[in-house]
């Protein structure tokens, strides 16, 4: 029983739950970042609708009216919204005002990219709206019933990774509960899904990879990596990114290289298949609300001048680096940051943590290389996304790019760390200590600095 405590796995449900369940019930309503509009999107999926309506040069949700008035009841929404100190007597006085389900409404959200999420991140929260229809609960009530199945649902994923991954088992536990994981988890959002289905995911990959008792893969794991490509797709397209994990494989896994490009084909071709269909159904969903605002026009932009692009990549670097750090780990929605020493000191000791994380397993020089070529993809994908979609014609930086959207590959990062031969003793019973007192020092430093974001929450939030 008190090895069960000291595995990370478990320490992680437990910290997770609570904390996430905190972080569940301070934060104000629709205080995460878009959390309104997920909503909405959960709530058009609890009533079968897996694909928007389009209507005209509208696109959006046939929602139960109630559902969409409660999001504007909160200061969040309106323009002064960074000013705005909440008190919990907005909650309370809500909780039990009950409503009637049966009132559609069409809500546009054309100039919204949610428009274009794939169904399966909102269908934990998805259920949850419609149970909560079934016991008549008021629509309060079902926003805090859709937080908590996205709470638990990225609980049971992440628990899986870090319980099956054989390399960085507390790097991926520091990792899932930075502050801005846990609330984003506890939240409505849909990256609560993306970054538990992607840790999974990746750990499954380290899995086939480097664990000892996996000598092939099987059809069992092909399957399994089937649906986790799939689900990734059908979460954000450009984190599908991670099936190039499958070169980290080594060769006498898949029994030859006829298998190993067999086993390939057979996951390419579904999983672009499936990219391919949904985002050409989706097509022409998405307009961006500012007129000087083309995806066309920026994508032409970026093959006939691509130095504008590299200079707008260049100045955005320049200006948001210390806004894009913070909202790594440290950002709560729209208006709680916490100070920068404060972020930088956690991810110092995560790297810190990658150096000491290690065992017997060797990551060899083609394998850090596939990491850093997945990351710099990504990361790639994801500066043109937010240039073409949300960036004025030809501005000098690039609007949108938030921290968080980092967070599903991140564990990759720190993986080239491993094996580098750092704070490491040729006295076996002092590596014994050093293990011994990491773990508890990891765990007390995690907890701590959870507690310090909780602080800053109420203490930005509410008036007190």
């Amino acid at each position: 029983m008190k090895k069960l405590f000291h595995k990370p796995e478990n320490i992680f449900i437990i910290i997770g739950l609570i904390c996430g369940l905190v972080f569940l019930t301070v934060n104000p309503p629709f205080q995460a970042s878009d959390e309104s509009v997920h909503f909405y999107r959960a709530s058009d999926i609890a009533e079968g609708h897996f694909i928007p309506v389009k209507i005209n040069d509208k696109t959006g949700v046939n929602i139960s009216m109630n559902l969409e008035i409660i999001a504007y009841k909160y200061p969040w929404n309106k323009i002064d919204y960074q000013k705005a100190k909440y008190s919990p007597n907005e909650t309370f006085s809500r909780l039990n005002i009950k409503h009637d389900y049966r009132i559609k409404h069409f809500v546009n959200m054309a100039d919204v990219a949610i428009i274009n999420y794939p169904p399966f991140p909102y269908l934990a929260s998805a259920i949850s709206i419609d149970i909560g229809k079934l016991l008549n609960l008021s629509p309060l009530l079902i926003m805090y019933l859709g937080r908590l199945a996205n709470l638990l649902l990225w609980i049971f994923l992440t628990y899986l990774a870090i319980k099956i991954t054989p390399v960085h088992k507390w790097v991926f536990f520091m990792l899932a509960l930075m502050p801005i994981t846990v609330f984003q988890a506890a939240s409505l959002s849909a990256d609560s899904f993306t970054i538990g289905i992607s840790f999974l995911t990746i750990a499954f990959f380290l899995k086939l990879s480097f664990d000892d008792n996996k000598d092939k893969v099987s059809l069992k794991d092909i399957f399994i990596l089937l649906f986790l490509l799939i689900t990734l797709v059908l979460s954000k397209p450009f984190y599908f990114l991670l099936m190039l994990l499958f070169f980290i494989i080594p060769l006498k896994k898949y029994g030859n290289k006829k298998r190993m490009s067999l086993i390939l084909t057979s996951l390419l071709l579904p999983v672009v298949a499936t990219c391919f269909a949904w985002y050409y159904t989706v097509r022409g969903f998405y307009v961006p609300a500012e007129p000087n605002i083309s995806i066309n026009a920026q994508m032409a932009l970026i093959f006939h001048s691509p130095e504008i692009f590299f200079y707008a990549l260049l100045n955005t670097i320049k200006i948001y680096v210390p806004y894009i750090i913070v909202g790594f780990t440290g950002q709560m929605g729209w208006t709680v940051f916490m100070p920068l020493w404060l972020v930088s000191l956690y991810i110092i000791t995560l790297f810190i943590v990658s150096l000491l994380d290690k065992g017997k397993i060797k990551i060899d020089l083609k394998q850090k290389l596939t990491f850093i070529i997945i990351l710099l993809l990504v990361s790639s994908a994801i500066t043109i996304i937010e240039y073409i979609a949300w960036t004025p014609i030809g501005q000098n930086r690039i609007d949108g790019i938030q921290g968080r959207y980092f967070i599903p590959v991140i564990p990759l990062f720190f993986l080239l760390f491993y094996n580098v031969h750092y704070f490491k003793s040729k006295d076996k019973k002092s590596n014994l200590k050093i293990s011994k007192y990491l773990t508890h020092g990891i765990v007390i430093f995690v907890v701590l600095f959870l507690l310090i974001a909780i602080l800053t929450l109420l203490k930005t939030i509410y008036l007190l």
